[in-house]
């Protein structure tokens, strides 16, 4: 009797490991991709650098006015 609740003990720990030991693989491979994942980068880089510069020339041109929401309250 002891032995097979030591036999199932052990599988079972066996197939908690091998389960908990497949998602952490999925971080290592990186690799194989580090070429397209550095174009990526570069491209985002550069969308965002035109995403900024876009947004500061369009903040420069609205006029210097402190908005007054109670305008027309008053």
């Amino acid at each position: 009797m002891r032995s097979i609740l030591a036999a199932v003990s052990i599988m079972l720990l066996t197939i908690l490991l091998a389960l908990s030991a497949g998602p952490s693989s999925a971080q290592m491979h990186m690799r194989d991709g580090q070429k397209k994942d550095d174009s990526e980068a570069t491209q985002r880089a550069k969308e965002r650098k035109s995403t900024e510069t876009g947004y500061k020339s369009a903040i420069e041109r609205l006029p210097d006015q402190k908005y007054d929401p109670w305008r027309n309250m008053r």
